[in-house]
């Protein structure tokens, strides 16, 4: 899901809609549009070995049984929220947690931010809520 200003001109690019821990999104009908649009997320990361950096791209593959869990933490100051990726994926592909992010300060802008890889399938990790997170079956 993607949304955007209402009546804004077709040269404003969509923005993937903000969610919640539980993947829920907030809806505001007043001020937003919202359009559902099938697309093909680029899973890309940098790799440095020697001293010299690498681009690298995960493959996406059939998807399987990989979901995304939400876990309620209990600690000393208080609780908080953990996602985790759990399930499995056909053949050499692994479930694996990503997020990317769509709210924060400090300069951010939505056309730069990028997919990246957070965990593997079954590694707890605190939820931020500037950040949406997915699980993909990846090689």
């Amino acid at each position: 899901m993607f949304k955007r200003r209402k009546n804004s001109p077709d040269t404003v690019p969509w923005e993937v809609a903000h969610e919640d821990h539980a993947g829920k999104t907030k809806y505001r009908p007043d001020n937003l549009d919202y359009k559902c649009l099938c697309v093909k997320p680029i899973l890309e990361d940098e790799l440095t070995k020697d001293g010299v950096t690498y681009k690298v791209r995960y493959q996406l593959c059939g998807q399987g049984s990989c979901a995304r869990v939400d876990v309620e933490v209990l600690d000393p100051n208080g609780k908080h929220h953990e996602i985790k990726c759990t399930g499995n994926c056909a053949g050499e592909c692994k479930c694996t947690l990503f997020r990317l992010q769509v709210s924060g300060g400090g300069g951010f802008k939505p056309e730069n931010a990028k997919w990246s890889l957070i965990a593997k399938a079954d590694t707890q990790y605190q939820h931020d809520d500037r950040y949406i997170y997915r699980c993909f079956c990846v090689k």
